[in-house]
């Protein structure tokens, strides 16, 4: 491993624990003489790596692929936060597709922006187009998934709610969600009606984790591991940026995105005010309703559970 590949983890880590509480909560975890020496030696360390004139994207293409209720609102408020530290401007740096086919910006079509933000869905072909564009350092694609159950559950317990009115889940599938009819179906009924898109996106979503399985340049992530807890959420945070810029940016810019993306993680929302998710997230009562009449539904739960199985859920 080179000396670059270890910049993230030297600068970001020590403040991680400097700042973790003990298990009761009452004071840090590490002694404050300790967390100085080792702020200190942070900073001895920034004076070591040298900046350079070129932003990361010169060099890098960086492609992010979500899916319906698989975690897509955060993953894109993580990217867009980060870029934006390190001095994107994401109206002109990035390209953006939201779950409609017909959202393909022209910058999608012309093979040199190098951001580029996949929601809704990123299939097989999606992967395939980004590999078109050139630069010195390749491309670095992070792709998210999510338990295909609880996608399937929260697209049916979102679109009750009201969102998600009259659109495509899947936009390869033909049919709409109808409209106002699903907001006065029960889960059985309503199950039935998503899971005819839904199965769609999990096919994507399946067949795409299949096909980067051993990329060295893909790194697949799941929502989980963001939602479990913020110090998860600040260690998958920190393999994701190293996945993505290794030595293309500063100690310095990686405690910057650090900082500027912590207000996404579920499990600081109530201290840092940031409702982006939570307004985007479901009712517990009808996730958790829905979720069992799901395991009672044979022909459904069979092919979700096929889905676990291939995705590594079961």
């Amino acid at each position: 491993m080179s000396r670059f590949m270890l910049w993230p983890l030297l600068w970001i880590l020590p403040l991680i624990l400097c700042t973790a509480t003990s298990e009761d909560g009452s004071a840090p975890a590490s002694e404050p003489e300790e967390c100085e020496l080792q702020r200190l030696s942070m900073l001895q360390a920034r004076s070591v790596l040298s900046s350079s004139p070129r932003l990361p994207w010169d060099d890098r293409v960086f492609v992010f692929g979500t899916y319906h209720k698989g975690g897509s609102t955060m993953m894109v408020n993580i990217v867009e936060r980060a870029f934006k530290a390190l001095g994107a401007d994401m109206d002109v740096d990035s390209c953006f597709r939201g779950g409609f086919l017909k959202n393909i910006t022209e910058c999608m079509r012309n093979n040199v922006t190098s951001i580029r933000l996949f929601t809704g869905f990123f299939c097989p072909r999606d992967l395939e187009e980004t590999k078109a564009i050139q630069k010195p350092r390749g491309a670095r694609t992070v792709m998210e998934i999510r338990d295909p159950r609880d996608m399937m559950v929260s697209a049916y317990c979102f679109a009750k709610s009201g969102g998600d009115y009259g659109v495509q889940i899947f936009p390869l599938h033909a049919e709409k969600i109808p409209f106002p009819e699903i907001l006065t179906m029960g889960p059985a009924e309503g199950l039935r009606v998503i899971s005819q898109q839904m199965f769609g996106l999990l096919d994507c979503m399946n067949r795409s984790q299949q096909k980067v399985r051993d990329d060295p340049d893909v790194l697949v992530v799941r929502y989980e591991d963001f939602a479990r807890s913020s110090r998860d959420f600040d260690k998958r945070v920190l393999q994701m940026f190293h996945f993505l810029f290794e030595d293309l940016v500063s100690p310095a810019q990686y405690r910057d995105m650090w900082e500027a993306v912590k207000v996404e993680d579920l499990n600081r929302q109530e201290e840092s005010g940031n409702t982006n998710i939570t307004e985007h997230t479901n009712d517990d009562e009808c996730m958790r309703r829905s979720t069992a009449v799901l395991r009672a539904l044979p022909d459904i739960n069979a092919k979700v559970r096929d889905f676990q199985r291939s995705l590594g859920y079961a």
